[in-house]
């Protein structure tokens, strides 16, 4: 299995075993989905036209496209997705009283019911629970399925297929053309290889 399939089931496994989270699952793709430029339309999940299926096709999608078309490096982007989950569920802590002190605010100049419920949702224990709870089992589920010692398992693996394109080119260079190549300038010879070749 590579990294994108796994990523992908880390993030289901951590829906799986969350069952009272305090960060909402598909609040959590639409903002991993912005991140990387798969624009869904707010008003869609706010009123729950897009559900969760829909938008790991999407950010699926959205995720090969930037490999395969963008040519951005597989490894680079799937850590930045962990690391990004891990900075939204974090925030949910570090930001909490910094949110009750805004929703207190406005509380007391537009005094709305919706900004009064939200603000007792964060004034409970349970919020906050909730929080680090979503946060703890994110961890340990990376730590289990996405560990550095594999991800840079799958990084070594990622350099062995482009070793062996290169040498399939190597070896298709007829042996009169490889006697010369110390004849050629080395600067030339960088400009020379085929570089977008070798990142498809």
């Amino acid at each position: 299995m590579n990294q994108i399939e796994t990523f992908f089931q880390t993030l289901k496994k951590w829906n799986e075993s969350t069952p009272h989270q305090g960060t909402d699952y598909n609040t959590l793709l639409f903002m991993l989905q912005s991140k990387i430029g798969e624009k869904s339309k707010t008003s869609e999940l706010l009123n729950n036209v897009i559900n969760s299926e829909k938008m790991l096709i999407g950010l699926n999608e959205r995720i090969n496209y930037l490999i395969n078309e963008e040519k951005i490096d597989e490894s680079f982007l799937i850590t930045g997705l962990i690391n990004e989950v891990s900075l939204i569920l974090e925030s949910r802590i570090s930001d909490h009283g910094e949110l009750i002190a805004l929703y207190t605010s406005v509380q007391k100049d537009a005094g709305s019911q919706i900004i009064g419920e939200k603000l007792n949702e964060l004034l409970s224990r349970q919020h906050y629970w909730k929080a680090e709870n979503d946060l703890y089992f994110w961890e340990l589920i990376v730590a289990e399925k996405l560990s550095k010692s594999q991800r840079k398992q799958w990084r070594k693996e990622i350099q062995v297929q482009k070793s062996k394109k290169i040498s399939t080119m190597i070896d298709a260079i007829p042996a009169t053309v490889l006697n010369n190549l110390n004849e050629i300038p080395f600067g030339k010879l960088v400009r020379m290889i085929p570089f977008e070749e070798l990142k498809n």
